[in-house]
C-alpha cells in the first residue's frame, strides 16, 4: 500500500473538513504577509520580516498537516516564543556584530533619509507674497509673487518635517561635525574624497538660483511659472494675484488666517525645491541640503559642493575628515569581541566582574540553601511547638512577600556611609570606620548579606515542603535499626531532599547570576573601579555592567552591551540544558 500523504486526508473526516475551511484564510494571510514582508525587507528590517515569515510558515504547516490538531493548539505558544524569546536572542547576537551605539543609531538607509530631509533657504533669494487657493478636491495651492529687493526673514521655529530650516546666512555651520582622526581611503584628486565626487560649486540645474517669475505651486508636488491673464490664470488684482484660477477657489483673508497652521505645515512643489509659507506675509523656496548618489552612496552638500563618502566606520566623511550627522550602523564582525578581550582597560574590569558574578551566584545560593535548610529542619522537628513554628515561618517569609525593589532601597539606606544605621552601629560598638562600605570588599560583603536575606525564605519554603514529603516510615525504620540522627539525615533525608530541589538550586544560581536589582539598586555597582575605560564598579554583576554600557555610559555602547549579553547567554545555556537531564530522569521513573 502506498504511504499516505501527510498533507491530504479524506474530506469526510472532521480534520479534513476543518483544513478545507482553513485554506482560504491561510491563502489570504499568505498574500497579506507576503506583501508586508516585501515592504519590510525593503526597509532593511530583516529580523522583523523573518520572524513574521517564520510564524506564517508555521501557520501554514499547522493548518495543512494531517492530524495537526495538537500543533494548531500549540501554535500560539510557539509563535509567541519565537517572537519574544528566540527573536530577541538572535537580534542581540546580531547587534553584537555591529557598531550600534549612541552615535550610530540609524541604518544607512535611514541616515540618508534624514539627510535628504534637511533643507535650507538659498542666499540672495527674494521672498514671495502668497495667496492660497483650494481645488475642488481639497488640494491646496499657492500663487507666489516675488518681492524683489526685500529681505527674507526665516522664523526661528520654521521646520520641514520636524527639521530646522536654515537661513542663507547660516548655511554651512550647523550640519557638519568635526571628524576624529583621518578618513580611511586615499585622496584620488585634490579636494576629492575616495569614492566621492569632486568638490566645488554644484553644477546641476536643481541647485541654480530660483527664478524671479511668478510661481504657481500645488501641494500635490507640481510647480510651474505663472503669469496673470495667461492659461488657467485670470487677470491680476491690485496685489498682482489672479482674480481667479480655473478649478480653484481663492481663500479670502479670514480663511487664510483661520487655516494658517495647515498652510504653513504644507509643502508645495517637490524636491529638490519646495515652497513653504513662513509667515502671513512671506513664502520662500527651500532647497534640499544634500544630494545623494544612489549608486555610490556619496552625499553632496548643495551649499558648498563638498562630497561625503560612506566609510566602514559608519560615517559620511569628507576628504578633510569632516563628518555629517547622523552616522549609521555598520557590521563590524567580531571586532567588539576582540575589543573586549584585547583592550586591557576593558578586559581587566570585565574579567573581574565575571569572577565576582560567579562567586556571588554560588555563595549566595549556598548560604541561602544552608540557612533555609537549617531553619526548615529545626522548625519541622518535634522540639518546636507547631504554633511557634508557624509564627516563626511567617516572620521569616516576610522578605519574600515584600517587593525586593523596596527592600533593597531600604538596605541601601541602612548601609549609607554617612547616614546609614549599620555603619553607625558598627562604629559605636567596634570602632569600625564607616568608610568600610566604600571599599570593594566591604561593599561586596554587604551585597552578599542582602542577597542571602532576600533569597533564603524561598529555600525555607522548598526545603520545608520537601522535608514534609519524605515518608516518615523510612526515618522510623532507620531509627529502629539504630541509625543516629546525623546518619539518618545524611543517608536518607538529604539524598531524598536533593532529588527534589537540586534543579531549583541550579535555577536559583542562574537567577542570582543575573540579579540586577541587588547589583544596581544597592550601591549602583560601586565603588567604581580605578583606571577603567568602561563604567565598571566593584559590586557590578555582568547584568548591571551591561545596563551601564547601554544607558549610563556617555556613548551608549549598545553593541558592547550586546557582546556581554551574548556571553551571558552562552554561560547560562549549559545550566538550562542540564535541567533536561532531571526531566528525563523523572520521566523514566514515572
Amino acid at each position: 500500500m502506498p504511504p499516505k500523504n501527510r498533507f491530504s486526508s479524506p474530506l469526510s473526516t472532521r480534520d479534513g473538513r476543518m483544513r478545507l475551511l482553513l485554506i482560504p484564510f491561510v491563502v489570504a494571510l499568505d498574500v497579506v504577509i507576503g506583501v508586508w514582508a516585501w515592504s519590510t525587507f525593503g526597509q532593511g528590517l530583516w529580523l522583523v520580516g523573518s520572524v513574521v515569515v517564520l510564524i506564517t510558515i508555521g501557520v501554514n504547516f499547522a493548518a495543512l498537516m494531517v492530524k495537526g490538531t495538537a500543533l494548531r493548539w500549540m501554535l500560539p505558544t510557539l509563535a509567541l516564543m519565537t517572537a519574544f524569546t528566540l527573536a530577541p536572542i538572535v537580534y542581540t547576537g546580531f547587534i553584537a556584530l555591529t557598531n550600534y551605539n549612541g552615535v550610530h543609531l540609524l541604518t544607512q538607509q535611514q541616515a540618508v533619509v534624514a539627510l535628504e530631509r534637511q533643507s535650507f533657504v538659498p542666499e540672495g533669494v527674494s521672498p514671495y507674497d502668497w495667496a492660497a487657493y483650494e481645488h475642488a478636491d481639497g488640494t491646496l495651492a499657492l500663487y507666489l509673487v516675488p518681492k524683489v529687493g526685500e529681505e527674507l526673514v526665516v522664523p526661528d521655529d520654521a521646520t520641514v518635517d520636524g527639521d530646522q530650516i536654515e537661513g542663507g546666512e547660516n548655511a554651512g555651520d550647523v550640519t557638519h561635525e568635526p571628524g576624529i582622526g583621518e578618513i580611511e581611503g586615499d585622496e584620488t584628486e585634490e579636494g576629492t574624497p575616495s569614492g566621492g565626487e569632486p568638490t566645488g560649486t554644484p553644477t546641476d540645474e536643481d541647485a541654480q538660483p530660483i527664478s524671479d517669475s511668478d510661481v504657481f505651486t500645488r501641494a500635490d508636488g507640481t510647480s510651474e511659472e505663472a503669469s496673470p491673464g495667461a492659461g488657467i490664470f485670470g487677470a491680476a488684482d491690485d496685489e498682482g494675484f489672479p482674480t481667479e484660477i480655473e478649478g480653484y477657489t481663492r481663500l479670502d483673508a479670514i480663511q487664510s488666517v483661520t487655516r494658517i497652521g495647515e498652510i504653513t505645515d504644507t509643502e508645495f512643489g517637490s524636491q529638490p525645491t519646495i515652497y513653504r509659507v513662513l509667515s502671513a506675509s512671506q513664502a520662500a523656496p527651500i532647497l534640499s541640503t544634500f544630494e545623494v548618489d544612489q549608486s555610490t552612496g556619496v552625499v553632496t552638500d548643495r551649499r558648498d559642493g563638498v562630497a561625503y563618502a560612506p566609510t566602514p566606520e559608519g560615517y559620511f566623511t569628507a576628504a578633510d575628515g569632516t563628518r555629517l550627522t547622523p552616522a549609521y550602523q555598520t557590521v563590524v564582525g567580531v571586532a567588539n569581541f576582540v575589543e573586549l578581550f584585547a583592550n586591557e582597560k576593558i578586559r581587566s574590569p570585565f574579567l573581574q566582574i565575571l569572577l565576582w558574578t560567579v562567586l556571588f551566584s554560588v555563595l549566595v545560593v549556598a548560604l541561602q540553601f544552608v540557612l533555609g535548610l537549617i531553619y526548615a529542619v529545626v522548625l519541622n522537628g518535634r522540639a518546636v511547638h507547631p504554633v511557634i513554628a508557624r509564627v516563626v515561618r511567617a516572620v521569616l517569609l516576610l522578605p519574600y512577600v515584600i517587593p525586593a525593589y523596596l527592600m533593597i532601597l531600604t538596605w541601601s539606606a541602612l548601609f549609607n556611609a554617612q547616614t546609614g544605621l549599620i555603619p553607625e552601629a558598627l562604629e559605636s560598638l567596634f570602632g569600625l570606620d564607616p568608610s568600610w562600605v566604600l571599599t570593594g570588599n566591604g561593599a561586596r560583603a554587604a551585597m552578599l548579606l542582602v542577597g542571602v536575606w532576600l533569597g533564603f525564605p524561598y529555600f525555607l519554603l522548598i526545603n520545608t515542603g520537601s522535608l514534609q514529603a519524605i515518608p516518615g516510615e523510612l526515618i522510623e525504620a532507620a531509627s529502629v535499626d539504630g541509625a543516629s540522627p546525623w546518619r539518618r539525615f545524611t543517608s536518607i533525608v538529604f539524598p531524598l531532599l536533593m532529588r527534589g530541589i537540586a534543579p531549583l538550586i541550579v535555577l536559583a544560581a542562574a537567577f542570582n547570576f543575573n540579579n540586577f536589582l541587588v547589583a544596581y539598586l544597592l550601591f549602583s555597582g560601586g565603588p567604581p573601579k580605578v583606571n577603567s575605560q568602561v563604567p565598571a564598579g566593584e559590586t557590578d554583576l555582568l547584568i548591571s555592567f551591561t545596563y551601564k554600557l547601554s544607558f549610563d555610559f556617555g556613548g551608549n555602547e549598545y553593541a558592547m552591551a550586546a557582546v556581554v549579553t551574548t556571553l551571558i547567554f552562552f554561560a547560562l545555556t549549559p545550566i538550562v540544558l542540564s535541567q533536561l537531564r532531571y526531566y528525563n530522569a523523572w520521566r523514566k521513573e514515572d
